[in-house]
């Protein structure tokens, strides 16, 4: 097996795994709860939110009560178990190759995403680029290069961050 075919592999396995825990699992629960709490603050109810690297979808689906979402992933499994979630608007493809010009959108989130790109910075100004004036971002990314682990491996990240980067 190629680097790349394990690389897939291991992504499905993860979207499988997630899939079964997300509405479960103490940490998502508690990170899509800070989220709710933070998003209710800064964009008002039936707005329209881009989530991007949505996963498999499990805070977009908790957002759908109250908010109009739009799934981006660059995976089609991810988007299959959005799917199984309810979650029909989406988009499969690059953050760049959206398109912002026929889709407003009020905010952006990227919840653990950032990490994953090896234009990190490229990703942040795309993202900018799709929200109109007074549209938010919600940005979260893992903490620390000296916490690296074989976590971080499977998951594909490029990078951790610290408060100045």
């Amino acid at each position: 097996m190629n680097c790349g075919n394990m690389a897939e592999a291991m992504q499905e396995i993860i979207y499988e795994k997630n899939f079964e825990i997300e509405d479960s699992y103490w940490w998502f629960i508690a990170k899509f709860k800070i989220m709710d709490s933070l998003i209710r603050k800064y964009v008002p109810s039936g707005r329209t939110i881009l989530d991007v690297g949505c996963g498999t979808g499990g805070f977009a689906a908790m957002m759908k009560k109250n908010y109009e979402m739009i799934c981006l992933d660059t995976s089609r499994t991810a988007l299959e178990f959005c799917r199984k979630r309810g979650l029909d608007r989406q988009f499969n493809g690059l953050l760049g190759e959206f398109d912002y010009k026929s889709t407003t959108v009020d905010a952006v989130t990227m919840l653990d995403v950032v990490e994953h790109i090896e234009d990190d910075e490229g990703a942040l100004r795309d993202a900018f680029r799709l929200l109109p004036d007074g549209g938010v971002a919600f940005i979260t990314v893992p903490a620390y290069q000296w916490l690296w682990s074989f976590h971080d491996v499977i998951h594909m990240h490029y990078r951790r961050y610290s408060r100045r980067s």
